[in-house]
C-alpha cells in the first residue's frame, strides 16, 4: 500500500461537542459501576498519549496539527476519546461475551441418594431458564453500550455542522509511511499468538468483530461527516487492522486481571511455561534412561507406609509364634499328665 497523509479538518466547536459526550460516557460508567472499565480508560488514556504525543508526535514527527491549541494540550485530547472510551467499551464487550454464569448442577454432591426424576428435570428447566435469561440480558447490555458508544463517536461529528460557535479550524495529521504493513504483520503476530495458546475460532472472530465494530463506528464517523477525507479501502483498512492490533494482548491481560475462577481458558492450558516444563520433563525422561539402572526414589508417604507394613507383618509374625508356643506348651502338659 503506497505511503500516504491521513488527516483530520475540524471546527473548534468539534472539541466542545467531543469533550461533552466524553463526560456523558464516563458518567454512565460510574453510574452503572464499571470499574474494571474505568481502570481500563485510565490506562487507555496514558497510553495513547504516550503514543500520539510521545511517540508520534515529539519523536518520529509524523504527526503534524495545524492549530490555536497548544500541540501537547491537543494530543491529549485528540488521546482522550478513543483511549477512554475504546478501552473500556472493549472490556465491557469482553465481559458480556467471554464470561459466563457457572452453572451450580452438582454443587452439593450426590450423598448416595438419586434424586425424583420429576424433581430433577425440573430443576434442569429452571436452569436452563436462567441462562436463557441471563444469555438475552447479556445481548441486552451489549446493545444498549454499543449505541451509546455509536452514540458518542458520532453525535459531535454532526452536532458542529449544526453550531456556529467557534469557527476556527484545526488539522491534525499523520504520515503513515510504510507502517500499513508493519500494522498488518502484527496483527498476524497477535492473532496468531492466540491461536498458539489454542483460543477457539468462534472465539478468535468474535474478538476481531469487537475491534473491527470499535474502530469501525469511529473512522465512520469521521467519514460521513467530512473530518476525514479519502477512499472507502483506507476506511475498511483502518476498520479492520488498527484496534485489532490491541485485542489479542488486551483480551490476554484482561483475562489475568480476572479471579482464576472466572477466567475464559484455563491456565493450564497451553502456554510457554507448560511448553518448557514438558520440554524440561522430557529431557530429564531420557538421561535417565541413558544411566545405570538405579533404585526409585522413596517419597515420605511412602516410606511411611512401607514401615506400616512392616510394623504390621512383625506384629503377625509375634502372635504366630506365640500362639505355636502355646500350642507346645499345652502339648507338654497333657504329655506329663499322661506320664
Amino acid at each position: 500500500m503506497k505511503s500516504e497523509f491521513v488527516d483530520r479538518t475540524f471546527d473548534a466547536d468539534y472539541i466542545y461537542f467531543d469533550i461533552l459526550f466524553l463526560c456523558i460516557w464516563i458518567l454512565f460508567l460510574i453510574i452503572r459501576k464499571k470499574k474494571l472499565a474505568l481502570l481500563w480508560s485510565f490506562i487507555g488514556l496514558i497510553v495513547y498519549y504516550i503514543v500520539d504525543y510521545g511517540i508520534w508526535y515529539s519523536w518520529q514527527g509524523t504527526r503534524r496539527t495545524n492549530c490555536f491549541v497548544n500541540p501537547a494540550l491537543l494530543m491529549f485530547w485528540v488521546s482522550s476519546t478513543p483511549g477512554v472510551v475504546h478501552p473500556s467499551w472493549v472490556v465491557m464487550m469482553f465481559e458480556l461475551t467471554f464470561l459466563k454464569e457457572r452453572s451450580n448442577n452438582g454443587s452439593s454432591g450426590d450423598n448416595g441418594q438419586s434424586t425424583d426424576s420429576s424433581k430433577e428435570d425440573s430443576f434442569n428447566e429452571i436452569e436452563h431458564g436462567k441462562q436463557r435469561e441471563n444469555s438475552e440480558e447479556r445481548t441486552r447490555q451489549r446493545i444498549l453500550w454499543t449505541i451509546l458508544f455509536f452514540s458518542v463517536q458520532t453525535i459531535p461529528a454532526f452536532m458542529q455542522k449544526g453550531f456556529d460557535w467557534d469557527n476556527r479550524t484545526c488539522k491534525i495529521g499523520r504520515h503513515m509511511g510504510g507502517n500499513r504493513w508493519k500494522m498488518l504483520l502484527s496483527l498476524v503476530i497477535g492473532y496468531g499468538y492466540l491461536c498458539w495458546r489454542r483460543i477457539k475460532a468462534k472465539d478468535l472472530v468474535k474478538l476481531f468483530l469487537i475491534g473491527f465494530i470499535g474502530e469501525g463506528i469511529f473512522e465512520f464517523a469521521f467519514y460521513i461527516s467530512g473530518i476525514r477525507t479519502g477512499k472507502i479501502d483506507v476506511l475498511l483498512f483502518d476498520s479492520a487492522i488498527e484496534m485489532n492490533l490491541g485485542i489479542p494482548w488486551m483480551f490476554l491481560l484482561w483475562r489475568w486481571m480476572l479471579k482464576k475462577d472466572k477466567r475464559p481458558y484455563y491456565d493450564e492450558q497451553y502456554n510457554i511455561v507448560n511448553w518448557y516444563n514438558s520440554f524440561k520433563s522430557w529431557v530429564t525422561c531420557s538421561k535417565t534412561k541413558s544411566k545405570n539402572f538405579d533404585l526409585p526414589k522413596v517419597s515420605s508417604s511412602d516410606s511411611e507406609e512401607i514401615n506400616l507394613n512392616n510394623n504390621q507383618n512383625n506384629l503377625d509374625i509375634e502372635q504366630q509364634s506365640s500362639s505355636s508356643h502355646d500350642i507346645y506348651n499345652q502339648d507338654s502338659s497333657s504329655d506329663s499328665e499322661f506320664n
